[in-house]
């Protein structure tokens, strides 16, 4: 599995912190949308600082987080105190629209 940090300044940086400069679908689509949600949201900036602050571990995955096994590289969020985010664009949205939470252009 392959790991990237975001960072307050919109960029990827690999686990040894230089600049990621590849081009990782998912990873390019989770960076892309945590900005736009940044720029577009001062709730979601304020959110997102406090994740960036905070001493756990915030993962998002395009893995289930529910099958996650414990103890391997897809731990469960109670074995480390953080978060895991399953982040799938398009379910995302579907569920935001059937929930009537979000205007569709």
């Amino acid at each position: 599995m392959q790991r990237w940090d975001y960072r307050s300044d919109g960029k990827l940086y690999t686990v040894d912190g230089k600049l990621y400069e590849g081009n990782h679908p998912f990873a390019r689509k989770v960076q892309a949308a945590i900005n736009e949600a940044r720029g577009n949201d001062e709730r979601l900036d304020q959110l997102f600082i406090k994740l960036e602050e905070s001493k756990q571990t915030h993962e998002w995955t395009n893995y289930d987080p529910k099958r996650m096994r414990r103890g391997s590289t897809n731990r469960s969020r109670d074995s480390y105190g953080g978060t895991i985010t399953k982040f799938v664009p398009e379910e995302n949205r579907e569920m935001a629209e059937e929930r009537g939470n979000m205007d569709v252009k």
